[in-house]
């Protein structure tokens, strides 16, 4: 099913002949990168994202070969994602998922995670204090100092594809599902943290 998404997400750029020989190269890519990936853990629910945006730089490493600009790459797989949320969910879904980053069990569980992060068991792991809203900015958040993904994106010269295409994935989503999802600040612009925040929306 992966390999049927990303053939039809890469289609338009690289035409039938060469999608088979290019899907197998970037496979090879990833398997490449692996050993370079910061461990965090194999519970961290982090996992659902990061092994994803580790993907997402092996075949960009792979289409850059092929003169792919970061713009058109970042471009491809934010239209592909947007396609994707209205595609399998219906807005009252979308809206029910948001509905759920709020309440008791949530800030138990990001509270814990937060806490746990600061005992720094994997040293490259994401690192992030849990902030308790003021109910009118924002409801909850995380400040995050360290992020998995930029220390790997550093590693193969790509930082500058994260803004584009990672971090806006995440203003995708806080869009869709009306979560008031916003930042001021971003490790991958160098800011000194990620300031995420949500709000629940009426």
């Amino acid at each position: 099913e992966r390999k049927q998404w990303r053939r039809e997400l890469y289609l338009p750029i690289f035409g039938e002949n060469e999608m088979d020989d290019i899907l197998a190269e970037m496979r090879q890519s990833f398997e490449s990168i692996i050993p370079d990936m910061p461990y965090i853990g194999e519970s961290s629910f982090h996992l659902q994202w990061f092994i994803p945006n580790s993907e997402k730089l092996a075949e960009y490493l792979i289409a850059e070969n092929y003169g792919v600009t970061k713009k058109e790459f970042s471009n491809l797989h934010l239209t592909q994602a947007s396609k994707d949320l209205f595609t399998e969910y219906t807005e009252a879904q979308l809206i029910a998922i948001g509905k759920m980053q709020f309440g008791f069990n949530t800030e138990l569980f990001m509270r814990s995670a937060a806490l746990w992060s600061q005992f720094r068991v994997y040293p490259d792991d994401y690192i992030f204090r849990f902030r308790k809203g003021d109910g009118v900015d924002f409801d909850w958040g995380l400040d995050y100092t360290q992020c998995a993904n930029v220390i790997l994106y550093d590693k193969y010269n790509a930082r500058d594809l994260l803004l584009p295409m990672v971090c806006t994935m995440d203003d995708l989503a806080g869009s869709a599902m009306r979560t008031g999802y916003h930042r001021t600040m971003q490790i991958a612009t160098h800011d000194p943290m990620c300031d995420l925040r949500w709000k629940l929306q009426e």
